[in-house]
């Protein structure tokens, strides 16, 4: 049994928004194990939203870090504003604690989202130490991802399951929301 998020759906929202802003070069941010399932589906809906619009997502814009957390973001963010000519001017991390760590470069170096760099990150996660940075992100109801697995594992208990049953929680864009 499983209760999981809708990572394939999270993925294509994000891109799809930065797309729908004319963004046709979109960097895919994500930890070197791209045979993850999350990150497979993820990929598929970053795919998924470039052909929508008639667009191939390219390879060469998947960029890996070396795990996923706050100071792996905030490095590429180093990477990133130092090369600037280079890259995207659009992002998709595949992570909110990469988010905090991009966005927390941009904000030393003035950089801002999305004028001069766009970012959407994966989640909208509340971390307390952290400034508030209104964004549009896209995210899942905890609550119900929560509700659903303790429904799940009761009925389980009581052996009211007859097979494995697989649930998955959408997302939802949040725009102008913050990333804490």
């Amino acid at each position: 049994n499983t209760v999981r998020a809708d990572d394939e759906s999270e993925a294509y929202l994000s891109v799809k928004y930065l797309l729908d802003r004319g963004y046709s070069e979109i960097g895919f941010i994500t930890h070197p194990n791209l045979n993850d399932l999350t990150i497979r589906e993820k990929l598929h809906g970053c795919s998924r939203a470039f052909r929508e619009v008639g667009l191939d997502f390219k390879d060469k814009y998947i960029f890996k870090v070396r795990h996923v957390s706050v100071s792996q973001g905030y490095l590429f963010g180093e990477k990133l504003i130092q090369n600037r000519d280079v890259y995207p001017k659009a992002f998709y991390a595949v992570s909110d604690v990469l988010s905090i760590g991009l966005q927390r470069k941009f904000g030393e170096l003035g950089v801002k989202n999305p004028e001069d760099i766009a970012l959407v990150p994966s989640g909208c996660l509340d971390m307390p130490d952290e400034p508030k940075i209104k964004t549009t992100c896209v995210s899942f109801d905890i609550e119900q991802l929560c509700k659903e697995t303790f429904e799940l594992l009761r009925r389980d208990i009581r052996g009211e399951l007859r097979q494995p049953e697989h649930i998955v929680i959408p997302h939802r864009q949040i725009k102008g929301g913050y990333l804490k």
